[in-house]
């Protein structure tokens, strides 16, 4: 159940018949409040078990599966030309098929992995704080 629980939207002691009968006025505040309690319960309930469904219906991701071009940039995040500059340079190892170029997503996140100093800073990014202090 989430932390914060705001009041229930309905109260019968706001209005003027609260005046005349007290007693049935706290009986229906607290049958508001337990029906509002109850329906939160449930919607809980509810969001949790759709939740645990989508997850198990979620499709697995193949480490082996073969990326485009397109899809891999997608997947770093960067310009489609940049993968074949990378590609080009040998940091990522492309397999043609006809005119096509694929790579493997295990190999993509390999290189990345490389690239990157336990930090998640990149290892090869420019120093730009050092090249003004010289």
């Amino acid at each position: 159940m989430p932390k914060h629980i705001p009041p229930p939207i309905y109260s019968f002691m706001a209005t003027s018949a609260a005046t005349a009968h007290p007693q049935v006025a706290l009986a229906f505040d607290s049958l508001l409040a337990a029906l509002d309690e109850r329906a939160r319960e449930t919607s809980f309930q509810l969001w949790s078990q759709w939740q645990a469904d989508n997850i198990s219906r979620a499709p697995a991701i193949d480490e082996d599966e073969p990326l485009t071009v397109e899809k891999t940039a997608e997947l770093l995040d960067v310009a489609p030309q940049t993968v074949l500059v990378w590609r080009k340079r040998g940091l990522l190892v492309g397999y043609k098929l006809g005119a096509r170029v694929y790579f493997k997503r295990s190999e993509v996140l390999m290189a990345l992995k490389v690239q990157s100093t336990p930090d998640g800073r990149r290892k090869y990014a420019r120093r730009q704080y050092e090249q003004r202090a010289r």
